[in-house]
């Protein structure tokens, strides 16, 4: 499972990948193979995974809700892979061989090729700071790869009782746990056996929660059904039993910040619990703000370019086109303001000679009449004197 956002990968028999959102609880995407995935790891940041064949590992992509391949390595049957903590190197076992691989460039060196005991590695983990690994596997070896020498060391050695998994556990005592196919739990410390306890059935993958309160477990006996088990740490001999699949459990993973836990099993089956911790203070929980970035290929992104050119285009042109039509409004409306002033003014001009000949002829009228009033006057004067 990946860290910045809530998917997990999976594979199965029917030679399909899937992607599952564990917060919608659906399925996000799905991808199918001509041959069986025997394993699979997700990088922490949700972008890619990489995925086991028979005859191949190949290295993938998660573009726009598609897998694509992008490197491919010939090393067969991988079957345990497993992501660093910091998400920069992948563990990749084939038979007794561990590979490390630089991730973002898909070498190997030399040194970085680990060659344990002559049987199969059957648990990959990395130590907290990643500068390296335990391992374990059929014939009952523990070893411990350290990346600065490029060597292992043998911690501990059950002689042929197989180990299912292997996890350490850093507390006050650096210790590292194993379940054991003899039904047992053993935890060593510094190469020597500290204790056993008896379990009383098969367990598979162990994983410890990031406060270190519990332990949970897989069973996995052959035909029988496979419930959880969830152990209290330090161990007292306390569990509690989940009932969860009706074959074996295959694989289980915890969440980063312990609130989900997820358990695939030979059933098919795919379960998602949610934990809740008794023993866990108010404000003890680890809160992630999950990325909603996704990843695109060079020719998708190339075609998001070009389509963004093309929008770009298109709004400048839309641009100058309303620019020129808003232009040409404006000169249609100063043409008619235009007119409608010469017209205003023409009516003025107009109004203007009207009144001047009004004046003129009231003028005109008014020394009439005065004439007229002479006349009369000199008239009525000479009547008078006659």
């Amino acid at each position: 499972m990946c860290v910045k956002k809530q998917l997990i990968v999976t594979s199965s028999t029917d030679k399909t990948v899937r992607i599952w959102d564990y917060d919608k609880k659906s399925l996000e995407t799905s991808q199918s193979f001509t041959e069986e995935a025997l394993g699979v790891a997700f990088h922490p940041s949700g972008f890619h995974i990489v995925v086991g064949f028979t005859d191949k590992l190949r290295f993938m992509n998660i573009i726009d809700k598609k897998i694509v391949t992008y490197k491919e390595i010939a090393i067969k049957n991988c079957k345990e892979i497993k992501f660093c903590n910091g998400g920069h190197m992948v563990a990749a076992a084939s038979g007794n061989t561990i590979h490390i691989f630089n991730f973002y460039t898909g070498e190997c060196p030399p040194n970085f090729v680990f060659k344990g005991q002559e049987t199969n590695i059957t648990s990959i983990h990395w130590t907290a700071d990643d500068t390296g690994f335990l391992s374990a596997n059929w014939s009952g070896v523990i070893e411990r790869g350290k990346l600065s020498s490029g060597g292992t060391e043998v911690l501990y050695s059950l002689k042929g009782t197989k180990i299912n998994s292997v996890i350490e556990i850093m507390g006050k005592e650096k210790l590292v746990f194993a379940a054991t196919a003899d039904k047992q739990i053993r935890a060593f410390k510094e190469k020597a056996l500290q204790s056993i306890m008896d379990a009383g059935v098969v367990l598979g993958n162990m994983v410890v929660t990031r406060n270190q309160h519990y332990v949970i477990c897989g069973v996995e006996e052959k035909q029988k059904p496979g419930p959880l088990r969830v152990y209290t740490y330090p161990f007292n001999g306390d569990f509690v039993e989940v009932e969860a699949h009706s074959g074996e459990v295959k694989k289980i993973r915890l969440s980063y910040n312990d609130k989900y836990l997820f358990s695939a099993g030979s059933d098919g089956c795919l379960f998602i619990y949610e934990l809740k911790d008794q023993k866990q203070g108010k404000g003890d929980e680890i809160r992630i703000v999950y990325s909603n970035e996704i990843l695109f290929s060079k020719k998708d992104l190339d075609g998001k370019y070009k389509e963004k050119k093309k929008l770009d285009e298109e709004n400048d042109e839309k641009l100058h086109d309303n620019e020129r039509q808003q232009e040409e409004q404006k000169t249609i409306k100063l043409a008619e303001l235009e007119k409608q002033e010469e017209l205003l003014r023409k009516e003025m001009e107009l109004g203007d000679n009207n009144l001047k000949m009004l004046d003129d002829e009231k003028e005109k009228t008014i020394k009439a009449y005065d004439e007229n009033m002479e006349k009369v006057m000199a008239e009525h004067e000479q009547n008078k004197t006659e």
